[in-house]
């Protein structure tokens, strides 16, 4: 039997639909909520494997103190779902600056308030699972609800780093992504008034808050699905680290990281030149007494030039690398890109001798700079035919 902690068990939200979850599996649970007379009428016919406790998330003391009462009555938390949390309307330049530090204490210094006082528990006994509930807005923005968006950005952020902090103490840790659910998340919006400070948004302000009024009551989201959706994440063989839920959630979600990658993949060029550029070895290196062709192959390589590395191979050349040759213009070609270009190798010169060139090479290898024996054909200031070995 496990014992859930979780925040935020509003009738008719999503705490209470966990709640009622874990209680058809034979689990025992804490709930926390700011009105508990509210539950009193829910909880009776759960006898002792329900309690529910009075907690303002936004106290931590309150919240250490109900963390103790549940471990003392049921010996460790297993299970914490932080729930608990709502957003508020206003633009990013024109909310006001207390219903930006309330979103944020809700939304994020809760649920770190939350998760600190119930990890020590968790380590100690080797196991549990932390449940963050975020939203699509925390990972696609919502104008008009910018802050709650940021808010549930940071807990996409923490429950990363938090779960590659826990994960060797064997807690879990899965952030649940929830679209548009029948909750009762909407139904206060028709009589909250607009804050706005910036009048060049109240329009746009008060046709979000029109638009969720509007939809209230009619979210494709089935909330008892949503939860039984998370347990059958837990419970598989390999749990993910985050979960979408709901059909239009999944679509809005899909459709960003999509965006967002081909957007990474346009900009790989500007992105990858960011870097410190390669150390230049040529001036360090006397060249004087190479041929010619050697010169030019090595000069062209440093100089990452594709059609200049090309033009020091004769008509009817071969490369031999790795035990694969590679014949004529086309494919040594593409061992130039694959092998000398895309890897930006730089060569500086070891030694040479006879026909023999040994160099080191530093370029984006996987297992870091390599030392490179290039055996040469020549005939004139063109290579005929080019050996490598790996030294």
């Amino acid at each position: 039997m496990r014992t859930w902690f979780i925040t935020g068990g509003t009738p008719g939200g999503f705490g209470l639909v966990y709640a009622e979850a874990a209680l058809k599996l034979g689990d025992q649970v804490v709930v926390t909520a700011r009105r508990p007379s509210e539950l009193q009428e829910w909880a009776e016919p759960h006898g002792d494997r329900v309690l529910v406790v009075r907690v303002d998330v936004t106290d931590a003391d309150q919240v250490r103190a109900a963390v103790r009462t549940a471990e003392e009555r049921f010996g460790g938390i297993d299970v914490l779902v932080n729930n608990a949390g709502r957003g508020w309307f206003g633009s990013v330049e024109g909310a006001p600056d207390e219903t930006i530090r309330r979103t944020f204490d809700l939304n994020l210094f809760a649920v770190v308030d939350v998760i600190r006082a119930v990890l020590p528990g968790m380590r100690a006994r080797g196991d549990g699972w932390i449940v963050n509930m975020s939203s699509v807005a925390g990972l696609v923005g919502v104008q008009g609800f910018g802050y709650y968006a940021a808010a549930k950005f940071a807990v996409e952020g923490l429950s990363e780093t938090l779960r590659q902090e826990v994960e060797p103490f064997g807690v879990r840790v899965l952030v649940v992504e929830p679209g548009a659910f029948r909750t009762r998340a909407f139904a206060g919006f028709q009589d909250e008034p607009v804050n706005e400070t910036v009048d060049a948004y109240v329009p746009m302000v008060e046709g979000v808050k029109a638009a969720f009024v509007d939809h209230d009551g009619k979210q494709a989201g089935d909330p008892e699905r949503g939860v039984q959706a998370v347990i059958s994440a837990m419970n598989a063989p390999v749990p993910p680290h985050r979960i979408v839920l709901g059909n239009s959630g999944y679509d809005v979600v899909v459709a960003m990281h999509e965006t967002a990658l081909e957007e990474l993949h346009a900009n790989e060029k500007l992105s990858r030149g960011a870097d410190f550029a390669k150390h230049d070895r040529r001036a360090e290196m006397d060249t004087s007494a190479l041929p010619k062709a050697v010169e030019n192959f090595i000069a062209a390589t440093n100089a990452h030039d594709l059609n200049a590395l090309a033009a020091v191979f004769g008509d009817g050349a071969t490369v031999l690398d790795d035990g694969t040759t590679y014949a004529g213009e086309a494919e040594i070609r593409e061992w130039i890109q694959g092998h000398l270009i895309n890897p930006e190798v730089v060569l500086t010169l070891t030694s040479f001798a006879g026909d023999r060139l040994v160099a080191s090479g530093d370029g984006e290898f996987p297992g870091g700079p390599l030392s490179f024996a290039f055996v040469f054909g020549i005939k004139g200031d063109q290579v005929t035919d080019l050996a490598i070995d790996h030294v």
